[in-house]
């Protein structure tokens, strides 16, 4: 941690405080960075995941670390219950209060090309509890599969989920060409608000990649901006948009949202 005057807090030039140890002994597990967020006491959250170089396995694990840099979960942090699947991209938002919300993704490869892929949330306490059902519960119920995903309050200590979905070009042979983007709430007590499928964000031809997720400072709704690249998505030319869903989960502006930036090759 450093402060506003650029003073280090946490450790030295040359010790920096250790936020997160390794739980596997195995050499070829490595931790990968998830997400940091603030606890409103001048300390952290923080999730994190321990992946095999061969990418066949993955675990998440979350940290609260105190404004003087101490862990204030096991060692090692705390591993998320799963569903039996590796287990990818964490993401975290406050709850409103003194918890947090994690989201993440999992998946199961096979012959390098997905076979099942979901995502969950699970709410958890200051000291890492599990507050809704174990495995955490499963934001959409649809064909094909899910893969990026970012979190933001809905401030009735609950989520907004907003996530890419393959549901419009099921089966996956070709991912890239064409991937939407859906939402979905869930309410303080790990209930989906909207369509068990989710609510389409955007479902325009090609992919839509997603940029940022954020809620409204005056409460009315929700702001997703995201990229598409009217060429394909390994093209340039790639344009930026931005759309508006409203607290019940409908879009409020023109369909696929507002073009807000435009990028030559």
């Amino acid at each position: 941690r450093i402060n506003s005057a650029g003073q280090i807090v946490w450790g030295s030039t040359s010790t920096a405080k250790i936020a997160a140890i390794k739980n596997s002994p195995d050499a070829n597990v490595e931790i990968w960075p998830g997400e940091v967020i603030s606890d409103g006491k001048g300390g952290i959250f923080m999730s994190y995941y321990e992946i095999d170089q061969s990418f066949d396995s993955a675990a998440i694990y979350i940290q609260h670390i105190d404004s003087n840099g101490n862990r204030l979960m096991n060692a090692g942090g705390v591993k998320v219950a799963g569903n039996g699947y590796r287990m990818i991209r964490p993401v975290l938002v406050s709850d409103g209060g003194t918890g947090i919300i994690l989201g993440w993704l999992e998946d199961e490869y096979q012959n390098s090309s997905y076979q099942y892929s979901e995502a969950f949330v699970q709410k958890f306490s200051s000291t890492g509890t599990p507050q809704w059902q174990n495995g955490g519960i499963q934001l959409c119920h649809a064909d094909g599969l899910r893969r990026d995903i970012n979190l933001m309050p809905d401030g009735n200590n609950g989520a907004v989920a907003v996530f890419t979905d393959s549901r419009n070009s099921f089966p996956v042979n070709n991912l890239d060409d064409n991937m939407d983007l859906y939402a979905q709430r869930i309410s303080n007590d790990g209930v989906l608000q909207w369509s068990p499928t989710g609510v389409p964000v955007s479902t325009r031809s090609l992919t839509q990649e997603l940029v940022k997720a954020i809620k409204q400072p005056d409460g009315q709704g929700y702001l997703v901006c995201y990229s598409t690249n009217p060429g394909g998505r390994f093209t340039g030319g790639k344009e930026l948009y931005i759309q508006h869903l409203d607290n019940a989960g409908q879009i409020t502006w023109q369909q696929d949202g507002s073009l807000i930036a435009t990028a030559g090759d």
